[in-house]
Formats: structure tokens, sequence, C-alpha cells
């Protein structure tokens, strides 16, 4: 997932390790599975084929595309993961940015929505509408695996930890010992070292989405890679956006939706704790 994962864990200490290794292998099976850029991951496979057929999935993977669908209705499509062509376009599949024409993106958003992916819960497979389509789960992946990887600790008793993703994705279980919360910290993309805001997490979790991480200087314009599915355009109007809630994948998709459109959030806030526009 182009990011390192950490663990905090309290407990017996030889247990733990063990208990940490196991959790840490579960996420780079995640990787294996949902990549967008291993030809062999089962994402790769739906997006080679299933405009073509229909693709059966893993059952655990076509709940999480359930999920994201009922996200894209729930934030009027503000979170997709089917961008994959837009993101083709601009450059930020191979890692390296460029403006696309103003054709390309028309072309592009032709084949971008959830409204064109069949989800088959009796077959559990996936069907796209038209060619190149593609799904991306880059912008919900890593608060899945943290959710996954939290269901192992469960499953070892362990009640007191802290997982993140790249920074940007946190899940809390309980609280350190002492304390009331763990307190996660947001580092001001703008000035390294300096805080910004900051989130007591009781079995709780944090999405941050910000498009400073990977830009495109164009002239005198700096473009963000993160992508508003109705424009096909970089969001420009925050630089950072947060999301409190209890599913870290949920986390994650909520404030990618929340960057993308941060004055438009009506019906969905009742599914989170808490979102922020940091700035």
């Amino acid at each position: 997932m182009k990011c390192r994962f950490e663990l905090v864990l309290f407990g017996p200490g030889k247990r733990l390790q063990a208990i940490a290794h196991e959790a840490l292998v579960g996420v780079r099976a995640l990787d294996h599975q949902l990549s967008f850029f291993s030809p062999h991951s089962e994402i790769a496979a739906i997006n080679r084929s299933a405009a073509l057929r229909p693709v059966s999935v893993e059952p655990r993977l076509f709940e999480l595309l359930r999920r994201c669908r009922e996200i894209w209705e729930l934030t009027e499509g503000a979170f997709d993961p089917t961008v994959g062509p837009l993101l083709e376009i601009w450059g930020w599949t191979r890692r390296k940015g460029r403006l696309p024409e103003n054709e390309e993106i028309r072309q592009a958003l032709s084949k971008v929505g959830m409204h064109r992916v069949d989800l088959n819960a009796a077959k559990c497979t996936v069907r796209f509408e038209r060619e190149g389509m593609s799904l991306n789960l880059g912008s919900v992946g890593k608060g899945y695996a943290l959710d996954r990887a939290a269901e192992i600790l469960h499953e070892h008793g362990i009640d007191q930890a802290l997982i993140h993703g790249g920074t940007s994705s946190v899940r809390a279980l309980g609280r350190p010992p002492g304390e009331t919360a763990w307190k996660v910290a947001l580092e001001d993309p703008r000035r390294q070292g300096r805080s910004l805001a900051s989130f007591p997490l009781h079995d709780k979790c944090l999405g941050v989405s910000g498009g400073h991480l990977q830009s495109l200087q164009a002239g005198k314009r700096r473009y963000g890679h993160v992508l508003d599915p109705a424009s096909g355009r970089p969001a420009e109007s925050a630089l950072l956006a947060a999301v409190v809630t209890g599913s870290a994948a949920d986390a994650d998709a909520f404030s990618t939706a929340l960057l993308c459109r941060p004055s438009r959030q009506p019906d969905w806030r009742r599914e989170v704790e808490e979102l922020r526009i940091v700035v």
C-alpha cells in the first residue's frame, strides 16, 4: 500500500510480538488482494475482465465493494472507487502527474460512477457497464486493512492497541494504561513539526485525506492527487479533511468525500462521530 504500518500493543511481551506479526502478515495479504498496481491482485483481475463478463470475488471483498457503493450513494458520488480512468489521465497511476486536456477528462468521466458497476450479491460477482472502467480502492484500502488487523487483535484478546497505516488511517482499541484515550495529532503539511489539530480516540478510527502528498506543478498552480469524481479535477476546496467514526475504512472513505465536497454533508453526518476541515 506504499506506506508504513505500525502497531502499539499492551500485554505480555513475547505473546504480543507474535500477535503483531500475525496482524501485519494479514495487512500484507490484503495488499496483494487489493493492489491496483499488481497484475496478480484480485482487483486487477476484476479490472481486466469485468467489462467482458461477471467476475467472481472473495465474499469479504464483495462486502467491501457493497459498502463502497453505500458510501458513494450517501455522499452523492463524492467518494467513488471507480475513479481509476481519471487517475490514469492525470498520471497518478504511474506516480508521475500530468495535466490532461479537457476532452481527456470528459472521456474519462464517461467511465466513472458506481452506478455503472453491477454487484450481484446472490452470485458474489462484479460486472462493469462499459469497457475502460476500473476499481481503485486506494482511498479505502488502508482503513480496511486496519479493520481486519483489529479483528485479529480482538481474536487474541487484545483490547488496548493503536494501529496506523501511513499515519493518515488510524484505529484505536480501548485506551492506553492510565489514559482516557489515545491522543493523535495531525501535522501541518505546510510546516513540518507543527501540529494542526489533535484527536482523542477511544475505540474509534480516524481517517485523514489531503491532496498534498502527491501533487503536480503546472505553471503557477499546484494540483493535488485527490480527484473530485464530479468534475474530474483535483479537489481544491481544502488542504486536509479528517473524519472520526467506528470503522477505519469508513473514516477513509468519508474523509475523501469531505475533501471533495466540504460544504455538502447533509445526509451522512449521522454516519460519523466527528468531521473537520482542518485547513
